[in-house]
This record gives structure tokens, C-alpha cells and sequence, in this order.
């Protein structure tokens, strides 16, 4: 067969060198040289090995063994056999040499067979051989992953439970072993999933509400995750429908309505409109309307919402002018829900008196609205009147005007500061009067600073750009290697932060927590010593739109272990001050003069309570009743070269002793009035005493008696109720009964009430009186500011709808509500904290407007409703403990409390990483678990190490984690 005349430049192919390619292998197969052969090739099977897409120009395919003649003394012609070969590959006729033509694709072809051809002349003659070539093709990374959808279809229910699957991602990669393992990213963090970054599951992260948000939009992609490009694929997108339940009530746009008609009634005649909305779609957000009984008899409501008097009506307000009544709200769910609201019916003489058309009035406007924007009109009946402000402000304090003859409000048209909700005042409190030269009357006016998103959030950790953070590469996966935090001077949605990390090319090996911003390794690190990673961390709002700040942070991974040493006690609250050593553990061979210690977290007091000196903690007297548990970092850094070495945990608990005595709160007045006809049994106070001390031992726990001689009340010993112990008789009617109660703690100490006065009056005698002889009410923690608490209405029972009351708050803490006049409303006139104030004791006066001026106090008390607005948290992250093996079975080693501010939280404790022993195990009482060991004896270990998590009722959960050493 003839060599080929000539060969083209562009196919000469690849040559594989020893010292200057990372693309020889070794040969799968070692084929050992025939030293028997006679004539024809030197073996009869051949190897080589190539990588794919390598360049080839001038690069020979090294071939094992080498291809040559058996015999020496001959001329040789080496050929391909054009018929049964590739083109892929060339042949040096003379040196039997092989060049590859052009690239070869793994993906293709993994292998090529190639028959070779020989022809020889030597003295005996001339003879012909063959023998084969097996080239194995050598994958490398020339593929990008290929998401399998484009899209991903999601309907789900807005009452999804946390934690659901939704759907499984998937990805191919073209490229085999490392070279085709992915991981998966999630592009928008706002969504409300997670995806895992290993098997691509994607979980619901978020509770959602159909009414704010419909749908998501979530991209995701993979990104190869073992090889050095990390190449990425194409994006996908989940696309996320929620649908709608019936999990909204109906919402009155007031509570309550109060409705003023003019004498006299009429058939038909219109009354006033009340308007509820439910923020669900559908039948689901269709509002019916109907009263309760018995009014519903002589008023009616239509599906607008309109009240008008039917003709039964006409005769029943001819008797009565005044009526109070609800209005309810149902929707068309299957279940349906329902929502009220309470109207204030009066008809007065149109021709003798005039009055504002609402009790009181309630405006807001966004922060920074321009001045001289108007707030709200406030008017009445009447356009003989003018108006102001019952006093006189300063532009400083109070950034309204008002018209005179017009009521308008108005911003100040030169305030020295914009409204700001951020700043001192988000609300305004304040009455207006109107006067017509011989009358003047008033009604309350609230104006409310809504929050607009206008502040971006602000990082505190870390401080500035580009921090590089140190890490060992010993350091677990999902272990917590930094935490940023950030704060956003806006309020609610607005101010609140959530963190994210931005696509990035490292970013696919950490996460972080949205809420906390602790930021975790996802793979392990221990590989990657000397690898610097970059990753851009945002701070987002919660508004609308949503303002961001970012940081750019690095992690350097470091070839040396962190040291790392825990030291726990327990002391008595109010003891002497403890001092311990640092130098322990596996610092204990360190040179004091080699070290130095700084308390890195846990010392944020408003007195520090911690400070380090000569290598010791000195940690002053602890009060139980301030700190249950003290959880301190400190770090230890190389004092000569800066360098970080490791640090070491401190954890305190602090144990409750009996040094506190009941206190009684405040009565807000000493003299309360209670009517004559009041029954057997009815309560009329409620004394309330606290104690400081742990209810958990008993030491805080109170019971009330009663104090002083013998009266017509009795004490409920648990609750502080007071209430009548027989019926008030004629000869009572005047009469003050003066009352005290003491309170007595779990260890014997007693406090003592001051005096509470009870006067009795008769309500025949022209005195306003209280449907009730005392009122009790509750709201909700959290609420927002005016909303409506319950209804302390007072009557004159001699001359009813002769003469007008006033209503008004006397004695301690009526700043934080407000009472309309005359109708007895009770509005919260402040934000109300159950962990901060759980209850309110109050006194409400009725005053009559004529003469004789008699007036009444009765006796308010409002609990604040705790909500489950905090999560519980141990007082640690690690926290260490050791038995001896000689101690006694049944062994408590640890008791962890973990703390939580609602009020009677319900803590449930779980073992997530259980020792490698039955021997150690934990039981839970109440909100404590205790850690025993059964038989110290057995423990076969020197170390334990135990993972717990607290959760509490609605799933609010913490890890921490407890080291045991057996000695």
C-alpha cells in the first residue's frame, strides 16, 4: 500500500509529552512485546490513551508499546487500514508514529479501533502483518449541566404547611464522574422555598397568604460543584400558583360606628352605613350583612350596608332615642367566618343643639408628606362656629394647624422637621373645639404617622466591606463559621430584615439563615486549606419595594485547627464573685506572656458584668431575677503575632433564691364607687402582687387574704378577686368600706396592699352609674394604636336622656388608653408588650354635666393576651458538664432550662444527636430537661457529645448542644 503524498498542516496531531501534559495516563492495559515474532509488528495489540477535545497540531498519541517491526534488518512501510479505521488518526509510514487529524468527543465515542498494516522487504523476501490499536478517549469537564425542565409547574394551598415537598429538581451533565456532580441554586431568595443543594428537593420555607401574593417566580440552575470551572447550567423556573382558602374574617373599617339621625323617625328613614371587607377572593370575600336581635325586629341592613329604620322602627324609637347594637359580617365561605362591629345609635332634636357628626376622629398620613397637605376635616352640624385646638402647641411639638371657620387640618406650613414615623412622634393625640360664643364643644382627634420604607438597612456585622473571616479546615459541614446582622430604623414589614447570598461562584457552598444571619459551610473543607472564597452577603427590607445594602465578605481556610475549650457553672444568685481560669483545657500549656483573651459576646449589659484580668474571667455577683444564665465567647489571639488561636465558652447559670417580697401593683385611684343594687358575688376589684422571684420553685409563687376586720367581701386566694360577699342593703347606701390584702410567697414572705376605699352609692339619688360594678377586659398584644377594648358605658337612671355625662380617665396610667366622651369607648393609646406590661389597672369617672355635679369611679382592669411573638432560645450554644465514673446511678448531670419571653410558653424539648450510649439519657419536666446518667460505671467513652433542640407551640425552634467528659 502506497504512503500518502502529502498531509494537510491542520491534522497533525497531538503530541503527549511526560513533562509538559496532565493528559497521560496510564494505559488500562499493558500489552508486553511478543519477543518470539519473526515478522509483521513487534505486538499484536497496541494502547493509547487521549483526552478529549485536546489540542492536537503537532502532538503524536503516545502508544504502548511502542509500534515498531519485530525484525531490524528490513524496510518498513507502516499503513491504516483505510476500510475498517477511523479517519480520525494518521500513520508516519516510516517511523510507524500516530497523529490524531482532529479532536475526539468522549461524549461521542469513549474508544477507537484501529487496524494496522505493515509492509517489509528484507534479504528473504518481502512479508506483510498486521495488528490492532485500542485508543481509549480520556473525559474531561467540556460539558455545562442541562436542567431536564424549563419550567416547573407548583398549585398549592395557602394553608401549606411548613416544610412541604413540592417537587424534585433535576439536571444532566454529558461529562461522567466528578466532572457530572451538580449541585442546585436557588436564583431568587425571596421566594418562600429552599431547595436542597444536593438532591434538589424543594421544601416551603414561608407560611403563605394568598391575599399577598398569588404567585412566585422562583429560578433556580446547577452548577458543577466538584470540578474547578463550575460550570452552570440554564435556568429554570418554579413557578409557584397558591391558592385561596377561607382563612380571612370579615373587618369592619370602624369599630364602632357611631350614627346620629334627627327627630323625629320615619319609615325608611336612613340610619347610617357600615362596610366590612374580607381580604379573601371570591365567594370566599363576599360580605353578608345582618344584625342581632332584637333591633333587627325594627331596623334593617341591606348587602350595601345601609341601615335604615323599618316602619316597626318608627314606634320603637319614639320610646327610645338611644340604642347600641351589633352589626355582623358573614362571608359564603363552606365554613363561614364572621366579623362584628358595634353601632352607637342617637336621634336628637335637629332645632336644639348642635354637635360633631363623629365622637372622635381618626386620620393618618405618610411620613415625610409635604406641608400644607391637608390631614382631615372635622366639623359639625352647624356653620356659626369656629375652630381650634382646646390648647396651644408649639411648632416644635405639634405640626398642625386648623381653619377657623372650616375645621381643616393642616400640616404646619413651616415645621421644623418633617413628620417622621421614625422619629420621636409616630402619632398625635389631641381635641379640637368648636364655640359659637355661648357653647363649646369637643371632640378627640388622633393622627397617625404611617411608616413608609425610607430607611435602608444598616450593617453592624460586619462593619465594613471586604473582611477576610479565618476557618479551619476541620471546621463540619453545616457548621456556623460567621454571622452578619443588620438593622433597619423603619417599623413592621419595613424593618424588617431578612439576609441572602447573592449568586456568586463560591456562593453555592455556603448558606445562610435568613432570619438570624448565620452563615453555615454546605461541603466539607477539608481539602480546600489556603482556597480564599468570596461571597456577597445583602441585608433586604421587607417592604415595598424593598431596600437592600450588601457587604463582600471572604473566607480564608486555614490548614490549623481552632482550639476550642467550654467551661460551665452553676452559682447562687447574689454570691460572692467568681474568678476562673482560662488557661485550661488545651490552653493550659500556653504561656500566660503568649496569649491574650478578649470577651468577644455575651458582656452586652448595660453594665458589663464580666471583665478579664490576668488570664482569669472575673464575673461579678449575678442577680437572678436580671440574668438566669450567662453565655460568654472569648476569644484567644497570639499576643506576639495577632494571630486568632481559638476560644473558649462560657456558660453561668444562675440559680433563684427566695430575696424578693410580693409587691402589689398600683391601684390608679384609693376610692372606688360601687351602686347599691349591686348582687352577691359580683367582683368589684382585683388586687394584683408580684414577686421577682422564679415561680419555678415555688419562691414566686403568690396567695392573697384578706388584711384588717371582718367586711362584706371575700378574697379569691389564688386571683386577688375581690368580690361581694352578700346583697348591699338600704343602710350600706353611703357607706366606705376600706379594704387591705396581704400576699404571701413561696418561701413565707408578705407584702401588704395600700388601702382600697369602696363607697356606696345609690343610683335613685341622680348618680351616674356603670352597668357594671367593675369591668374586666383584655386585647391583644401588638395591637396597633386606638384599637377599640370594650365599652364602659355610664347611664343616669333619674333622668334618662335628660342630662349628658362626662366619661374621662382619672388617677395612674390613663395615658396609655384614651376614653371617649360621653359614650365610655376605651381605646389603647399605645403599642401593648405582654412580656414588657402584662395588665392595666385603671379608673374610669362619670361626672353628671348639671348641677348637682355628682360623679362615679368604677374600677377597669385590662390583660394584655400574650402571642407567641418569641422564640425560645437556650441560654447557650455548647455548654459542657462532667461525671465521674465512681459517682452514684441515676446521676442529673445537667438541668437546661431554655428561655422563652411569652408568658406561660409551652417548651418541648427534642434529641436530635443522641449519645452513643443508653446510658445517658434526658426526661422533661414542665420547660426543663434534665440529663441523667444511669450507670456511670458502663460509660465506656471519655466524651459524649448530645445535640437538643427546643421548640415551642408553634414551632419557634433552637439547637444547642451539650458536651459530657467522663473523668
Amino acid at each position: 500500500m502506497a504512503r500518502p503524498s502529502c498531509i494537510p498542516v491542520l491534522v497533525l496531531a497531538i503530541v503527549f509529552t511526560v513533562t509538559e501534559s496532565k493528559v497521560l495516563k496510564t494505559p488500562t492495559t499493558q500489552v508486553p512485546e511478543d519477543k518470539s515474532c519473526v515478522k509483521g509488528f513487534s505486538a499484536s495489540l497496541y494502547t493509547a490513551h487521549v483526552e478529549e477535545n485536546a489540542r492536537y497540531q503537532l502532538t503524536s498519541v503516545p502508544v504502548t508499546p511502542e509500534i515498531r517491526a519485530c525484525r531490524d534488518d528490513t524496510q518498513v512501510v507502516y499503513m491504516i487500514d483505510p476500510d475498517t479505521s477511523s479517519d480520525l488518526f494518521w500513520i508516519n509510514n516510516r517511523t510507524g508514529s500516530i497523529y490524531m487529524t482532529k479532536p475526539v468527543d468522549y461524549e461521542s465515542t469513549t474508544n477507537h479501533r484501529v487496524d494496522l498494516l505493515l509492509q517489509e522487504t528484507h534479504s528473504d523476501g518481502s512479508d506483510e502483518g498486521n495488528a490492532l490499536l485500542i485508543i481509549d478517549v480520556v473525559d474531561v469537564n467540556d460539558n455545562k449541566p442541562v436542567m431536564t425542565q424549563t419550567t416547573y409547574n407548583v398549585d398549592i394551598s395557602e394553608a401549606s404547611a411548613l416544610g412541604l415537598h413540592l417537587l424534585t429538581l433535576s439536571a444532566t451533565d454529558a461529562d461522567t464522574g466528578n466532572n457530572a456532580v451538580v449541585m442546585y441554586v436557588l436564583d431568587t431568595p425571596e421566594c418562600p422555598i429552599d431547595v436542597d443543594s444536593a438532591s434538589g428537593e424543594v421544601h416551603l420555607t414561608r407560611l403563605l397568604d394568598y391575599e399577598e401574593e398569588h404567585s412566585y417566580y422562583c429560578r433556580v440552575h446547577a452548577v458543577e460543584s466538584l470540578t474547578d470551572e463550575h460550570f452552570q447550567s440554564n435556568q429554570s423556573t418554579i413557578v409557584i400558583k397558591v391558592h385561596d382558602v377561607n382563612d380571612n374574617s370579615p373587618i369592619f373599617t370602624s369599630n364602632p360606628y357611631d350614627f346620629v339621625m334627627t327627630w323625629p323617625p320615619t319609615d325608611g328613614m336612613y340610619v347610617g352605613t357600615v362596610t366590612a371587607y374580607d381580604r379573601d377572593s371570591g365567594v370566599f370575600g363576599t360580605v353578608n350583612y345582618t344584625m342581632e336581635a332584637p333591633v333587627d325586629s325594627f331596623l334593617s341592613v341591606d348587602q350595601t350596608g345601609d341601615i335604615r329604620v323599618t316602619d316597626a322602627g318608627v314606634d320603637a324609637l319614639q320610646k327610645n332615642k338611644n340604642f347600641t347594637f351589633l352589626v355582623m359580617a358573614t362571608d359564603d365561605g363552606k365554613s363561614p367566618r364572621m366579623g362584628q362591629t358595634l353601632v352607637l345609635m342617637r336621634m336628637i332634636d335637629g332645632y336644639s343643639r348642635w354637635f360633631f357628626y363623629k365622637p372622635s376622629y381618626n386620620f393618618s398620613i405618610p411620613e415625610n408628606t409635604p406641608t400644607n397637605a391637608e390631614v382631615g376635616l372635622v366639623t359639625v352640624n352647624s356653620s356659626h362656629v369656629r375652630y381650634s385646638f382646646s390648647k396651644k402647641y408649639t411648632d416644635k411639638d405639634f405640626p398642625f394647624v386648623i381653619t377657623q371657620d372650616g375645621g381643616s387640618i393642616r400640616l404646619n406650613t413651616t415645621p421644623t422637621s418633617p413628620v417622621d414615623h421614625d422619629g420621636l412622634h409616630s402619632s398625635f393625640f389631641f381635641q379640637v373645639a368648636a364655640t359659637d360664643d355661648q357653647t363649646t364643644i369637643y371632640t378627640n382627634v388622633t393622627v397617625t404617622i404611617t411608616d413608609i420604607n425610607d430607611n435602608s438597612p444598616i450593617f453592624i456585622i460586619p462593619s465594613t466591606d471586604n473582611m477576610v473571616i479565618p476557618v479551619s479546615k476541620f471546621r463540619e459541614p453545616e457548621a456556623i463559621i460567621y454571622k452578619v446582622s443588620a438593622t433597619d430604623k423603619d417599623s413592621g414589614d419595613n424593618g424588617r430584615v431578612t439576609y441572602y447570598i447573592l449568586n456568586t461562584i463560591d456562593a453555592s457552598r455556603f448558606s445562610i439563615d435568613r432570619t438570624n444571619g448565620d452563615i453555615r459551610t454546605r461541603q466539607s473543607l477539608f481539602n480546600l486549606e489556603d482556597n480564599l472564597f468570596h461571597i456577597t452577603v445583602e441585608a433586604r427590607d421587607n417592604g415595598s419595594p424593598s431596600l437592600t445594602s450588601s457587604r463582600q465578605i471572604s473566607f480564608q481556610i486555614k490548614s490549623e485547627s481552632i482550639l476550642e475549650e467550654f467551661i460551665y457553672r452553676s452559682i447562687t444568685e447574689n454570691s460572692s464573685p467568681v474568678s476562673l481560669d482560662l488557661l485550661v483545657g488545651p490552653f493550659k500549656t500556653f504561656p500566660k506572656s503568649e496569649v491574650s483573651f478578649s470577651i468577644a459576646s455575651g458582656n452586652n449589659y448595660s453594665r458589663p458584668v464580666a471583665n478579664i484580668y490576668d488570664a482569669k474571667l472575673k464575673v461579678g455577683s449575678l442577680d437572678y431575677e436580671t440574668i438566669q444564665y450567662l453565655d460568654l465567647t472569648v476569644n484567644v489571639t497570639g499576643r506576639t503575632t495577632n494571630r486568632f488561636v481559638g476560644f473558649i465558652h462560657v456558660a453561668i447559670a444562675v440559680q433563684d433564691v427566695n430575696d424578693n417580697r410580693p409587691r402589689f401593683i398600683s391601684s390608679p385611684v384609693s376610692t372606688f364607687n360601687i351602686p347599691i343594687t349591686a348582687k352577691s358575688g359580683v367582683p368589684v376589684y382585683q388586687f394584683v402582687a408580684v414577686d421577682k422571684d422564679s415561680t419555678t420553685d415555688g419562691n414566686g409563687v403568690v396567695s392573697y387574704s384578706l388584711g384588717g376586720s371582718p367586711s362584706p367581701f371575700l378574697l379569691d386566694k389564688y386571683t386577688g378577686m375581690l368580690t361581694l360577699n352578700r346583697a348591699l342593703a338600704k343602710s350600706d347606701n353611703k357607706a366606705t368600706f376600706t379594704v387591705t390584702a396581704n400576699a404571701t410567697d413561696g418561701g413565707g414572705n408578705i407584702g401588704t396592699s395600700s388601702p382600697i376605699n369602696l363607697s356606696v352609692y345609690d343610683p335613685a339619688e341622680g348618680y351616674p352609674t356603670f352597668h357594671e360594678p367593675a369591668y374586666f377586659g383584655s386585647v391583644l398584644e401588638n395591637s396597633p394604636i386606638r384599637t377599640s377594648v370594650m365599652l364602659v358605658n355610664p347611664v343616669l337612671t333619674v333622668f334618662p336622656g335628660e342630662h349628658e355625662l362626662a366619661v374621662d380617665m382619672v388617677g395612674l396610667r390613663k395615658s396609655e388608653f384614651y376614653i371617649t366622651a360621653p359614650y365610655g369607648d376605651l381605646y389603647t393609646n399605645t403599642e401593648m408588650d405582654a412580656e414588657m406590661t402584662p395588665m392595666y389597672l385603671l379608673a374610669i369617672r362619670s361626672t353628671t354635666l348639671h348641677t348637682p355635679v355628682k360623679s362615679t369611679t368604677v374600677f377597669v382592669r385590662i390583660n394584655v393576651t400574650d402571642i407567641n411573638d418569641n422564640a425560645p432560645h437556650f441560654p447557650f450554644s455548647t455548654n459542657h458538664t462532667t461525671i465521674r465514673r465512681s459517682d452514684g446511678p441515676n446521676t442529673v448531670i445537667a438541668t437546661i432550662t431554655a428561655v422563652d419571653k411569652d408568658l406561660g410558653a409551652k417548651l418541648n424539648y427534642n434529641v436530635v444527636t443522641a449519645p452513643s450510649t443508653p446510658n445517658i439519657i434526658t426526661t422533661q419536666a414542665h420547660n426543663t430537661l434534665d440529663v441523667v446518667v444511669l450507670d456511670p460505671s458502663k460509660l465506656a467513652e471519655q466524651t459524649y457529645h448530645i445535640q437538643m433542640t427546643v421548640d415551642d407551640e408553634l414551632h419557634m425552634q433552637n439547637t444547642a448542644n451539650l458536651v459530657v467528659t467522663v473523668e
